[in-house]
């Protein structure tokens, strides 16, 4: 039955629910509490539909829509394998290429896993559509191309926010001619690990260097300017150098000297056999030997005591090493070119070096025939010669008493 009261059309059915539906004016429709639609699905042929809930069946709201178009979930949605929760977060388990194949794979835990390329931005293979850069997978390996030089891929930033630089290559290719890398911190690097390693240059014959800019610039490196490894002051390779470095060899070039603090020891050998220091507790240069004696004992070899001129050797005292021989003949021989040679016995003749030598004054190095100088033998071989010429003395003496007594027994 249709009624028009006052203008308006009010449509009456007969069931129990939705008897009455009213038309209040040419763009709404009012009705009862509930309105069910039995049979068939609603269809609107043009136009919107304005709502602001849609509920469950048992009546809670299971979408609320609001004034301005904000829309709350009461609950999670199902949207197959994937889930859009009440409180506005998606669930994802795959984010597809538009051919199906899987872009990014985000597992349970939070792990995401990304197929060969991820671009972003205005086209497909652009990070950012002005930059032209994207991130690609090479192996197992991430890295930052710029898509839009020839063969080129590049980690950098401009000038003004950090001089970020890193290398440009082909993919999988040789370093082209861009630099290398780049690197400003405001804080400090640290280099973890059981072997940290820098390396520095790519072999060429080229300077390499490590700058320090300070109000005294000091640079440690090497290259073609010096063909060594150097340190100096200053910031070009080559300048003000302080020591440089070799094949096995350090040259200390500064002209100041080499200075070394107190009590700091200088090795030699393998197994620290010798060493050398400045003692300041007893005020004296010392160098010392790890075997003195051939059987592992160590003491000090040589010292010199501050205010000192002369050298103390730590040397043996061999004593009456000289009583087999004739000291003063020995050293006439050994000095005076027109002294007789000396006779050592079963017609060995000496004399200048060879009889020093001979007497173990001098010692003659095998190897190479240098002559070395033991002075505590020269001391031994001079304290002979006057021990004997004073036992002559004596004896003369002795004799010339037993002369005057006989002279004056005979009334002289």
């Amino acid at each position: 039955m249709i009624i028009i009261p006052g203008g308006n059309v009010g449509l009456v059915g007969d069931g129990g629910n939705n008897e009455v539906a009213t038309f209040t004016d040419t763009s709404n429709i009012q009705g009862e509490a509930n309105l069910t639609f039995d049979g068939t699905d609603l269809t609107i042929a043009s136009g919107s539909i304005q709502v602001r809930t849609i509920d469950y069946s048992d009546g809670d709201n299971a979408i609320t829509i609001a004034d301005g178009g904000g829309t709350t979930f009461a609950a999670a949605v199902d949207l197959g394998s994937n889930t859009l929760t009440s409180t506005g977060s998606m669930q994802i388990r795959t984010i597809d290429y538009s051919d199906g194949d899987l872009a990014m794979t985000i597992a349970d835990g939070g792990t995401v896993t990304f197929d060969d390329y991820v671009g972003m931005g205005g086209t497909a293979t652009a990070f950012a559509a002005a930059a032209g850069l994207a991130i690609k997978k090479n192996g197992d390996h991430l890295y930052l191309e710029q898509t839009n030089a020839d063969n080129g891929w590049i980690i950098q930033t401009s000038d003004s926010d950090g001089h970020l630089h890193f290398e440009r290559r082909g993919e999988g290719g040789s370093p082209s001619n861009t630099e290398l890398m780049v690197l400003s911190l405001t804080g400090d690097l640290s280099l973890k690990g059981t072997t940290p390693t820098i390396t520095i240059g790519d072999t060429g014959d080229e300077d390499a260097m490590i700058i320090w800019d300070t109000d005294h610039d000091f640079y440690m490196g090497s290259g073609d300017t010096e063909s060594g490894f150097t340190f100096g002051s200053g910031s070009t390779m080559g300048s003000e150098q302080i020591w440089t470095a070799g094949t096995n060899v350090i040259n200390f070039v500064g002209s100041s000297g080499v200075f070394v603090n107190d009590d700091i020891n200088w090795y030699w050998g393998t197994g620290a056999d010798y060493r050398m220091k400045y003692d300041t507790s007893n005020t004296r240069w010392v160098m010392w030997s790890n075997d003195i004696d051939g059987g592992g004992s160590n003491a000090d070899i040589i010292r010199i005591e501050d205010g000192q001129t002369t050298i103390d050797a730590n040397t043996t005292w061999d004593a009456n090493i000289f009583d087999i021989y004739d000291d003063a003949m020995l050293l006439a021989s050994s000095i005076s070119p027109t002294a007789d040679a000396y006779d050592f016995g079963k017609g060995i003749f000496k004399r200048g070096k060879e009889a020093l030598i001979e007497a173990g004054v001098l010692k003659r190095y095998e190897d190479d025939g240098w002559i070395g100088y033991n002075d505590q033998r020269m001391a031994a071989l001079l304290a002979g010669g006057i021990y004997q010429t004073r036992w002559l003395v004596d004896e003369m003496k002795e004799k010339i008493f037993e002369l005057e007594d006989k002279v004056k027994a005979l009334g002289g």
